[in-house]
């Protein structure tokens, strides 16, 4: 038989300002490191006992058309890049708003 164990949800918002990255909800739960230009590499306090499921939104004070990318997801944090309708890494005032579903028990299916 089978125990379902709970499940942990993080959610987040990154920032950034002028290319550069600041976690604004959820400060207790990750720490943010400036990795390039619209990049930045995300670790969590506490990591999991496994990949998590990781899911992104992006929003544009300037209006312009942004997605977020994942990179090298894993149980301690991910990266995360922010790309603008040109292409190219986005530097300007961008949400992304993420929000982080995983476990803490290895064997939860």
């Amino acid at each position: 038989m089978m125990v379902q164990h709970a499940s942990r949800i993080i959610p987040m918002t990154v920032r950034w300002t002028g290319g550069t990255p600041s976690i604004e909800e959820g400060t207790s739960h990750a720490t943010i490191a400036d990795t390039a230009a619209g990049v930045a590499t995300i670790t969590f306090v506490d990591a999991f006992s496994r990949k998590p499921v990781i899911l992104l939104g992006t929003e544009s004070a300037t209006g312009e058309k942004v997605t977020a990318h994942l990179r090298s997801v894993s149980q301690t944090g991910f990266i995360l890049e922010s790309i603008n309708e040109a292409g190219a890494n986005a530097d300007s005032t961008v949400d992304t708003h993420i929000l982080v579903v995983g476990f803490d028990s290895a064997d939860e299916a």
